[in-house]
């Protein structure tokens, strides 16, 4: 439940505005918002942008980004512009398709013109189909100093090249850059970008948005610009878009979460199913081989008198995504039809993390398949929910089959001694099959009593990939992301999976070679021996793009915490932080000192499948994901 809303305006004539909603509208918009039961966040692309960022030209593609997020998360608003006399900074694109770019290029007559292009832009056959990409700054001599008056050239040859090669006008568009309504000295009207803020502002937004979603202003700039302090016009302007800002922003807010109440009916077990059935087509997605396990699941499955099978093996050898698609495939296992799968991925959501809630959404899901009472489930005792399982999954199955998927027991917490698998009825009703996965160690206590249990061959290690198999994964993940490898990368990659012979090193290796570009120097395109050192060396980039410091205090809080953080203590914990907040307003500080919220977003999203929300404490936590 998050209302996010991306602030867009340009920097220099809109701060006294920005900086005055900081202060005062934002707090109370928040507390609005936190009194409904909803999150607020502001993005605003002024905090927060790194000089990574702009060294590898990375800033318009942030701003997009963050922008999708917001209007994919946000109830009720989520763009708020500020628009001006100014148009604002629009740089050339820094990927262009390897054929436009060759075309622009055949255009320019100027053979320093185009070595200047060459210079700064390299074409990349790792990406499908290949891309010139703009360097990095720092990749070139002379750095800065050089760069901005390259850029400038650059601008005039991009935009001449574009009217001559380019016939359809939004591709030429792309090369058309504007950074004030003024330039040079004396200062000159950029005509042109007058003419496209006039478009923007007169027709393409009335276009598209309602009328009562905009609200003009006109107010006098004076030679200090927007001065409330000394100009009585402007402090009254300034107090007018304070009130006009709340009280528009806590209508739209209103209206959206009673339009999001209004349109979901779901009920909370529907959401715990949907969210284990998209994590596990997610793992699907990425899935390739393993027939020969799969085979081996299913006849044991199906011959057995226990009608059990525990998959285990260690850390990375691929066990949750052989259990998601054997989630997928064992419907159609039973030569009957109707087959009621239940497919749980332990700690991938709050009411999976511990054995008694997982009992009930599992008896919860039976009850709503076969038209039970779900009034007859315990709520809350222990002792009455394992009394009851046995007896639920006796009246699921009295007309089809059942099958249970349960993948990474050892992911329970240890509360009601939920590994040691006294819950799990030791005689199963004749039509329910029961598939689990766990980590093999004593210490997760699970396999030591499933041995106890059932006979040897119902436990059945997952074997590792064979080379041959592992290529043809590799290969298949580099189409589904229209990548490719030189020989020499891909050799690389293959080299080091018979080093580490682990699916998840595999795939881990993938992630680090999709960076890679056609021309990277193979010094530079080696992988670490294993799966700890390749995970470190994913971080050591993380702290690069993010700084250092705000990544490590932010996974340093989340790793010193019991049982996980929310992400409101996560941030109240950052912003008490003063190194990481004198890191983070390297460009500007703002009227009140807390991190801004999109920084970890955006560290979460680089990270996203190491880090899990699961329960804990009666609340939604973040913390590590252990698989």
């Amino acid at each position: 439940k998050v209302v996010r809303i991306f602030t867009s305006s340009t920097f220099t004539d809109t701060s006294v505005e920005r900086n005055t909603l900081m202060e005062r509208i934002y707090p109370r918009i928040k507390q609005f918002c936190q009194q409904q039961g909803y999150e607020f966040q502001v993005v605003d692309m002024r905090w927060g942008v790194r000089d990574e960022s702009t060294d590898d030209h990375l800033t318009s593609e942030l701003c997009m980004r963050e922008l999708r997020a917001c209007q994919e998360l946000s109830t009720g608003p989520n763009f708020i512009t500020f628009l001006g006399q100014k148009y604002g900074y629009r740089p050339f694109p820094p990927k262009i398709p390897a054929s436009e770019f060759e075309k622009l290029a055949s255009a320019v007559g100027s053979k320093e013109d185009k070595d200047l292009l060459y210079h700064w832009f390299r074409r990349d056959d790792n990406i499908v189909p290949a891309e010139y990409l703009l360097q990095p700054i720092t990749l070139r001599k002379k750095a800065s100093g050089e760069w901005w008056a390259a850029f400038e050239r650059m601008q005039v040859v991009f935009r001449e090249a574009a009217d001559k090669a380019l016939t359809n006008k939004k591709d030429r568009l792309k090369y058309y850059i504007f950074i004030d309504k003024t330039w040079g000295t004396p200062p000159v009207a950029d005509t042109p970008a007058l003419k496209f803020l006039s478009q923007l502002r007169e027709v393409d937004l009335p276009n598209v948005l309602p009328k009562k979603n905009t609200i003009e202003y006109k107010v006098k700039w004076n030679e200090n610009g927007i001065d409330p302090k000394s100009s009585p016009e402007h402090a009254q302007y300034i107090e007018k878009l304070c009130k006009d800002f709340y009280d528009q922003l806590t209508k739209m807010v209103l209206d959206g979460i009673n339009e999001n109440e209004a349109a979901d009916t779901r009920e909370a077990i529907a959401e715990e199913i949907f969210q284990h059935s998209t994590f596990c087509q997610k793992k699907c997605k990425t899935f390739f081989g393993r027939k020969e396990a799969i085979a081996s699941v299913k006849e044991e499955l199906l011959n057995s008198d226990d009608r059990v099978v525990v998959l285990y093996g260690e850390s990375g050898c691929g066990k949750t995504s052989l259990m998601a698609k054997i989630a997928t495939q064992v419907k159609d296992w039973p030569e009957e039809d109707g087959v009621i799968t239940v497919c749980r991925f332990i700690g991938t959501s709050p009411d999976s993390s511990s054995i008694r809630p997982l009992i009930r959404s599992i008896c919860l899901q039976l009850c709503k398949a076969t038209g039970q009472v779900t009034a007859d489930i315990p709520e809350v005792r222990m002792k009455a929910l394992v009394e009851y399982f046995p007896e639920c999954l006796e009246k699921a199955s009295e007309n089809q089959k059942v099958v249970l998927v349960l993948d990474s027991l050892d992911q329970l917490s240890v509360d009601d001694s939920g590994r040691q698998m006294e819950w799990l009825p030791r005689s199963l009703p004749y039509n329910v099959y029961v598939i689990m996965s766990t980590l093999p160690g004593e210490q997760y206590q699970v396999l030591p009593n499933l041995r106890v249990r059932y006979n040897p061959q119902t436990l059945m290690e997952v074997p590792q990939i064979p080379m041959s198999e592992a290529g043809l994964i590799l290969d298949n993940w580099l189409k589904a992301a229209n990548r490719a490898l030189q020989p020499a990368q891909r050799n690389e990659v293959m080299i080091s999976f018979k080093e580490c012979p682990l699916p998840l090193y595999l795939k881990l290796a993938f992630d680090e070679s999709c960076r890679w570009k056609s021309y990277t120097p193979m010094q530079d395109a080696d992988l670490a021996p294993n799966i700890t050192d390749i995970i470190r060396a994913l971080f050591d980039r993380v702290e690069r793009i993010h700084g250092k410091t705000l990544v490590s205090h932010s996974l340093g809080y989340i790793t010193a915490s019991k049982n996980g953080l929310t992400e409101p203590e996560l941030e109240d914990l950052l912003s008490l932080d003063d190194d990481v907040l004198n890191d983070v307003y390297q460009y500007w500080t703002p009227p009140i000192r807390r991190l801004p919220p999109l920084l970890w977003i955006r560290i979460r999203a680089d990270i996203k499948d190491y880090l899990i929300d699961r329960g804990a404490d009666g609340t939604r936590v973040i913390y590590w994901y252990h698989r």
